[in-house]
């Protein structure tokens, strides 16, 4: 049936993970480079896609979402709001479904170098005109060398609260803290492009306190481990976790022993 996960395995471990959709699989392929990895989409029928090998099929209880259809076209778009590279097979699938775990602080590198963010809808491509449609909690990304985080905290405006670094000291001795503050749309965006993504599970009913909290905090020594990205998603999301979670990982969590 439409929205079935296809899971083929190579001496019990997941060799690849795949979906149902219109008569073939859509798949996520990692194709490996001698300098760097790349990712693929595309739709391959069944039987060039388990190429003879033992797989499983689930189906999700509670039915596929009604977007289903509409995740699959964002995904065979390639367009640059919804580039999966950074995602394992299994991470694809979820996203396709609508299933989701919380975030890890591995995400935040790959978000800032233009992956996806995981659990998050576009609302606005990076070529598009604003057309006023912000939403409070919405995630807005800033294209740059790395992309620029911040987060819809008043629509009006709208305003966007940031994570910035600010330099202190003087002559040979310098350095940066963090601060928080809240710009408008324009001095955010700097005449540069930017995208807006929304929370599929919307925002956290202590968002409004989380913004207030972040404000009042006095100004910290820079932590290069603590990004602008990092802060956007725990205003959003709470706490990230630490560990990444591989194929085999998210199989168990979600399947159990497909054996």
């Amino acid at each position: 049936m439409e929205g079935d996960v296809f899971i083929v395995k190579d001496e019990r471990k997941v060799q690849k993970a795949g979906l149902y959709n219109d008569g073939q699989i859509i798949q996520l392929q990692v194709l490996t480079g001698i300098f760097y990895n790349s990712t693929e989409i595309n739709k391959v029928n069944v039987d060039a896609f388990t190429r003879g090998k033992s797989f499983a099929v689930y189906r999700k209880e509670k039915g596929i979402p009604q977007s289903f259809k509409n995740n699959v076209d964002e995904a065979m778009s390639k367009c640059p709001e919804t580039n999966f590279h950074g995602y394992n097979c299994m991470e694809f699938v979820m996203e396709l479904l609508e299933v989701y775990l919380p975030l890890t602080k591995s995400d935040c590198s790959k978000i800032a170098f233009g992956t996806k963010p995981k659990g998050f809808k576009v609302v606005k491509n990076f070529a598009d005109d604003y057309n006023s449609n912000a939403m409070l909690g919405d995630l807005f990304l800033v294209q740059g060398g790395y992309l620029q985080a911040g987060v819809c905290c008043s629509e009006k405006g709208p305003k966007i609260i940031q994570l910035t670094a600010r330099r202190i000291g003087h002559s040979f001795i310098l350095d940066f803290v963090h601060i928080v503050n809240i710009v408008h749309l324009n001095g955010f965006s700097a005449g540069m492009r930017y995208a807006i993504y929304r929370r599929t599970q919307g925002i956290p009913d202590s968002f409004k306190k989380k913004v207030e909290k972040a404000l009042s905090r006095m100004p910290k020594r820079r932590q290069a481990e603590y990004s602008n990205v990092l802060f956007a998603l725990e205003l959003l999301s709470g706490k990230l976790e630490e560990k990444e979670r591989d194929v085999e990982d998210l199989n168990d969590i979600l399947f159990g022993d497909t054996e």
